[in-house]
């Protein structure tokens, strides 16, 4: 007989397509993945790059500055009784709901979020007793990597019960069309009307946080000692027009801006072009685009505020992480790149680890050894309750 799990999460991501499609192309399992929203305001990006084989559904429900309210998941998780109920992350009304539903069905809730530091803000504090509650009254917590271990445990997890289950995307979808690409990649720039030698991209809002601003000040440096760079720019956001004016005012030449909303498969003619990724992020839970730039077989140079970086930059051998905020770091780190006949090798390492550790099955078997956890604490939990009565 087939465990019920129920996963509620927040948005559709293109990058959650491949581990909800394994995980319910496990036999064990019988799995319904209830969405709160499409998405958020000023997130652009090809929600299905490919059909994905997993059942489905949107819950109603209203939306409030990216807070989503969803009271359907309660008529949905009583009529369904599911054996499992994973909830991605703790701030949205829905999961609380659905959380409280769980411990009321007497049904076990895995947690499922990626946070790796208390925020620092009002708010953050107000709402620190809600995430201490939930993150020690899961039956099981699920992370991607070890920041959010030690943060989970830092809050009251006891660590048998956090699961690492890292985060991965479409790896197979990457890779196969990347390298399609690569065969022609000199007819490829040329259609993209990039004439330069050496490809630098970026991928990610144009926000404060992201730290782009950093990224052309530091190209603006390398661009008066090496003439045959571009640094290519993809995504939207509030920064843009400062950045074009930086880049006016500071005479940096060649830098190439393109918006968000590309079709993943476009994005990825862009990977296949570059010569090595740059992410230069202030602050990242964890920084999907890391996942894209490596299964493109990219040399990648990320801050240590993310935290994919962390878990899937080896120094030296596919790329560097230096420390947020950098100008200097960042610079040194794209000259070494720029000067090393070694981008190749560093390519083959990024797609080597994104293979060993990083893939789909790897998240699916992950997770069901969570929720065999989760089952075994509850089943204990009801048990001991029963001999207490």
């Amino acid at each position: 007989m087939k465990c019920r799990i129920a996963i509620v999460h927040n948005i559709v991501a293109p990058y959650r397509h491949p581990a909800f499609e394994k995980i319910s192309e496990d036999p064990r399992l019988e799995v319904t993945v209830y969405y709160c929203s499409w998405g958020y305001p000023g997130r652009i990006w090809d929600a299905f790059p490919r059909k994905y084989q997993y059942k489905y559904k949107f819950l109603h429900g209203a939306t409030m500055k990216g807070l989503f309210f969803n009271p359907g998941i309660i008529f949905e998780l009583i009529k369904n009784r599911f054996d499992a109920i994973i909830i991605g992350e703790w701030m949205y009304v829905t999961m609380q709901i659905a959380f409280i539903m769980g411990k009321l069905l007497r049904i076990p809730v895995l947690l499922w979020t990626e946070g790796i530091r208390e925020p620092w803000s009002f708010a953050g504090s107000v709402t620190k007793a809600v995430r201490m509650l939930l993150i020690q009254k899961a039956d099981a917590v699920v992370v991607p990597g070890n920041m959010s271990k030690d943060y989970v445990v830092s809050m009251g997890a006891h660590k048998s019960k956090v699961i690492i289950a890292p985060n991965t995307i479409d790896n197979e979808f990457f890779i196969k069309l990347g390298s399609e690409y690569k065969k022609s990649k000199e007819r490829l720039k040329k259609e993209l009307q990039l004439k330069t030698q050496k490809v630098v991209l970026c991928v990610g809002q144009l926000i404060e946080r992201k730290g782009v601003d950093i990224l052309v000040r530091a190209y603006g440096r390398l661009r008066h000692e090496y003439k045959g760079v571009t640094l290519v720019l993809i995504g939207s956001g509030p920064l843009s027009d400062h950045l074009r004016n930086m880049c006016r005012s500071g005479n940096i030449s060649d830098v190439r801006f393109i918006g968000s909303g590309l079709e993943l498969k476009d994005l990825i003619k862009y990977y296949a072009i570059a010569d090595f990724f740059v992410f230069p992020t202030l602050f990242d839970v964890w920084g999907f685009v890391v996942n894209e730039a490596m299964a493109s077989g990219l040399p990648v140079i990320s801050t240590k505020n993310a935290q994919a970086a962390r878990e899937m930059i080896r120094e030296g051998e596919n790329g560097y992480i230096i420390n947020g905020g950098s100008e200097e770091e960042l610079y040194l780190a794209m000259k070494k790149l720029l000067d090393s006949e070694e981008l190749e090798r560093m390519g083959r390492k990024s797609l080597e680890i994104v293979n060993a550790e990083f893939s789909p099955l790897l998240m699916k078997e992950a997770f069901v050894k969570a929720i065999h956890y989760a089952l075994l604490t509850n089943m204990v939990h009801k048990e001991g309750s029963e001999d207490i009565s």
